[in-house]
């Protein structure tokens, strides 16, 4: 397998190139994040970080958040 082509490799294999997988990745956990419930302990700082983009210091929230430039308030309440 040493001349075979990886891409179609991975294509057929129905891997993600790296880059997309790590964007895939951080956008389920974002959008994991935005949804927590109001009585969720990191709620209240979850949101603080959406809606804040601090020039120094930021935390790893706040890179995440604004990655995909959605916000908690964003997303509906499904009431089953």
């Amino acid at each position: 397998m040493r001349l075979a082509p990886t891409h179609a490799i991975d294509a057929c294999a129905d891997i993600l190139p790296f880059p997309l997988l790590v964007e895939k990745i951080m956008f389920q956990a974002t959008s994991r994040l935005e949804t927590l419930p109001k009585l969720h302990p990191l709620e209240q700082h979850i949101r603080r970080a959406a809606t804040r983009y601090i020039s120094h210091y930021r935390s790893p929230a706040h890179k995440m958040l604004h990655a995909f430039g959605t916000c908690p308030i964003d997303f509906d309440t499904i009431v089953p």
